[in-house]
């Protein structure tokens, strides 16, 4: 392995000291890999994570719907309803009258703003959804490979870094789970962090504040590993920096990196803050969320290559677990990222730059592996005390519910080991053709392991379904209530019920007493079986209470269903009524009751008399 000695970055495209084949490339060449790499990382987000054409992307989105749908909800909402003001922004339809009701899920708002400016030139709000899913997937590898190059990683190996934490099973799992595509911004921050621990100062401290802050507002999760990342590593740069004749930019960079995040992320912890004071609105880890030995085995039934191999197979079946626990890491990654440890290890024994800064790097994707298990590992038998445990009650740490999900830190420490690994390799073989086939080979090997296939959903739209919102758009301000109702009671299928019904209600605007989110109001199961009782006279009673004006009763399930989903959600009572049942429904009203009825596309309206 060779190095060169390290030069100012400033000056610069990339630093080149560190456990690269040949130290980082700068000036124009630089760039030139640079832009390559960008057009690879769009090319593998496009067949890896939204396989469709895109005359598709418009009308369909990945995933289903329930939490598909929630994400494109929250996104339509809080862009269109940014500049309204703070406490219409956070006050949305659902869950009539209860207020902060956006706080029940992720906000994203960094990323509904820009969901916002994007729907706004492509008139789509479905396609800049789309849009920005391909942008997350790419950026994951993109921005992964420049921090690869940034500690001094050669090309080859930062393609890999990138390819191995944007693709890797533990991420990729969640491709549906729009927010976790946000993932992304990880390695962003710490890009900005290790730009910052090269020459602090103020203008660097306020793009790191800024990065970590777009980060924690965009998925929680990966803001909590960023958290534990920072608060392991800046210290260690920090010092690093004083003992250089440093003090006072880094001291200063450092003040101006916590107002601007603080600035940023406080007001937006507080709604989340002010919610929680509610014991109904905590989360608690669950321990089937958390890592397992045996998930690091485990792949999504939906894995080509490995999901009907031994020993994946019988790990990999839809019942084995939840989508958590597809935990395995990649076995050329693993190899790769062996080989890499050593190398660094030997390089930062070296006193080389890159590679102490990658170990620094390295020892939060440890603690957090750790923590991803829980409360309790269970070993041949035994249980035993682990650390997360001391921290459930923490903030930030005890809104984590699938502690599983904080091994992400850690693959994006294996996919930089990896890279460097490979460099070393590669500076091994003789001949230019040898490396760049060895170079492709192992990114063939990353790719076609953890390729898989990816279910896409279409949004709700047809005309039928969305005839009685349109009609709702047209008539006066009132509180809606939808029958049958969806409650979590109804487990799974509460997300099929109701968020198809949730997205379509952004046609008219008016409140829902119903809805579907990370949480409903206390009492919402018991208030849904009373209005389910609808028109008996206790049902006429709540609806009086929350000054309900109009009453849809469902005939047909606005969703994209498959055939599972459909059998359950379509169950007379369930999520919707047959016609005869509907039409009795309405007609046992009491005439001084109804100010108006009619059938509309695949719904009664009834408009309740004053």
């Amino acid at each position: 392995m060779r190095l060169e000695p390290h030069r100012d970055p400033a000056r610069e495209a990339h630093p080149p000291s560190g456990p690269g084949v040949a130290g980082a490339a700068g000036g124009r060449t630089g760039r030139r890999a640079d832009a390559a790499a960008l057009g690879f990382f769009v090319l593998v987000a496009s067949v890896f994570a939204i396989p469709r054409w895109p005359s598709a992307w418009a009308s369909e989105i990945p995933g289903d719907s329930g939490d598909a749908l929630l994400n494109l909800w929250i996104l339509e909402w809080a862009g269109r309803h940014a500049a309204s003001g703070w406490r219409d922004l956070w006050d949305t339809t659902i869950f009539w009258p209860n207020t902060n009701t956006l706080a029940y899920s992720e906000s994203m708002l960094p990323v509904a703003l820009a969901h916002r400016a994007l729907a706004s030139v492509t008139g789509s709000g479905v396609l800049a959804f789309n849009l920005l899913h391909l942008a997350a997937w790419t950026l994951a590898g993109w921005a992964t490979y420049l921090l690869a190059r940034r500690l001094g990683v050669g090309a080859p190996g930062a393609v890999v870094a990138g390819l191995v934490y944007a693709v890797a099973c533990p991420r990729l799992a969640h491709v549906s789970h729009f927010q976790l595509g946000f993932g992304s911004l990880l390695p962003v921050a710490l890009l900005v962090l290790v730009w910052f621990s090269e020459r602090p100062g103020p203008v660097r401290g306020a793009a790191l504040g800024a990065a970590a802050a777009v980060c924690a507002l965009s998925s929680s999760y990966y803001g909590v590993m960023l958290a534990v990342g920072l608060a392991i590593t800046v210290p260690v740069f920090a010092l690093a920096r004083v003992r250089a004749g440093g003090v006072r930019p880094v001291v200063t960079g450092l003040a101006v990196a916590g107002f601007v995040g603080a600035v940023l992320v406080l007001p937006v912890a507080n709604q989340y803050r002010v919610l929680q004071r509610d014991p109904h609105f905590r989360r608690d880890a669950e321990p089937a969320l958390a890592a397992h030995l045996a998930d690091f085995l485990r792949v999504t039934p939906e894995h080509v290559l490995l999901a009907g191999v031994p020993p994946f197979e019988s790990r990999s079946r839809p019942e084995s677990a939840t989508v958590e626990n597809r935990l395995y890491p990649g076995l050329p990654a693993l190899a790769l990222g062996a080989v890499g440890l050593a190398v660094v290890v030997a390089a930062a024994r070296r006193a080389e730059p890159g590679a102490r800064r990658l170990l620094v790097l390295a020892v939060p994707g440890v603690v957090l592996t750790v923590l991803a298990f829980g409360d309790r590992l269970e070993v041949a038998g035994h249980s035993l005390w682990m650390p997360y445990s001391a921290l459930r009650d923490v903030p930030g740490f005890s809104g984590v519910r699938a502690t599983a999900r904080l091994v992400a830190y850690g693959v994006l420490v294996l996919g930089l080991l990896a890279g460097a690994g490979l460099g070393w390799l590669l500076a091994r073989l003789p001949a230019r053709p040898l490396r760049a086939l060895a170079a492709g080979a192992a990114v063939v090997a990353v790719g076609a392991e953890s390729f898989m296939t990816v279910g896409f959903v279409r949004v709700p739209g047809d005309e039928a379904h969305r005839a009685v919102n349109e009609a709702l758009a047209g008539r006066e301000p009132g509180a809606v209530v939808e029958l049958p109702v969806g409650s979590p009671s109804d487990g799974w299928v509460w997300a099929f019920v109701e968020m198809p019904r949730q997205y379509l209600s952004l046609v008219d605007g008016h409140p829902r007493v119903g809805g579907y989110s990370g949480f409903a109001p206390p009492g919402f199961d018991e208030l849904a079986a009373t209005l389910e009782t609808f028109p008996a006279p206790a049902a006429l009673r709540a609806l009086d209470a929350l000054g309900v004006r109009y009453v849809v009763l469902r005939t047909d399930p606005p969703g994209d269903l498959d055939a599972t989903q459909a059998e359950h959600v379509a169950a007379d009572g369930v999520g919707a009524y047959p016609e005869a049942r509907a039409r009795a429904m309405v007609d046992a009203l009491p005439g001084d009751r109804v100010a108006h009825a009619e059938r509309v596309g695949d719904a009664w309206l009834v408009e309740l008399a004053r």
